[in-house]
């Protein structure tokens, strides 16, 4: 009788299997019986190490997220002390990543789990919002930092999907700099009218 896949091979065989479904065809295509087809086991025995499919979703989602901490944190090695310069480098590393791997960045953007948020995303999640903020040195407040990269990112979203209706080879890092240029601007302006 063959030996039965232990946990973590089903887990490793699941999670590159799911990863080549999702860069293929999306997060929509994944399919249980398939995948468990793929790690040697049943699909009773899938739900057992993932929970269920949106299991599969969110630690695929977790890889990629890490991967995007990684990316972002190698963009600010380069990247000098200046904090535009650093704000810059986290733009361009945010739009890189969404635009090389675009089904990676749908599904991290889309597939809801039904429960709460994994521990471990959120700390990842946390983690990003770390290094936005060390790329400051820390003196804007938390909600314009937030206020600021929700704007990037939906100059990301817009470009990833398509949509931006101004779309022009090269535009995307223009729109992503005046988004920076002004919030720098305001920075400023907050902290000249904080020290009167």
């Amino acid at each position: 009788m063959p030996k039965r896949p232990s946990r973590d091979v089903i887990r490793e065989k699941t999670l590159h299997a799911a990863l080549a479904v999702v860069d293929e065809s999306g997060h929509a295509a994944l399919n249980a019986r398939s995948l468990a087809a793929t790690a040697g086991c049943s699909v009773g025995t899938l739900y057992n190490v993932f929970g269920d499919l949106d299991g599969v979703v969110s630690a695929l989602n977790l890889q990629t997220v890490k991967a995007l901490r990684q990316t972002l944190s190698d963009a600010l090695d380069g990247a000098g002390k200046e904090p535009y310069a650093r704000l810059s480098a986290l733009a361009d590393a945010y739009f890189d990543f969404a635009q090389d791997a675009p089904r990676r960045w749908e599904a991290l953007f889309r597939a809801r789990a039904k429960g709460p948020v994994d521990g471990m995303v959120r700390e990842e999640g946390d983690a990003l919002f770390a290094l936005l903020k060390e790329s400051v040195g820390g003196a804007v407040p938390d909600d314009a930092l937030l206020a600021l990269w929700a704007a990037v990112h939906g100059v990301v979203e817009l470009a990833t999907q398509q949509h931006l209706i101004y779309h022009a080879s090269g535009s995307e890092r223009r729109y992503l700099r005046f988004i920076l240029d002004a919030a720098m601007k305001g920075f400023a302006a907050d902290s000249a009218s904080a020290g009167r």
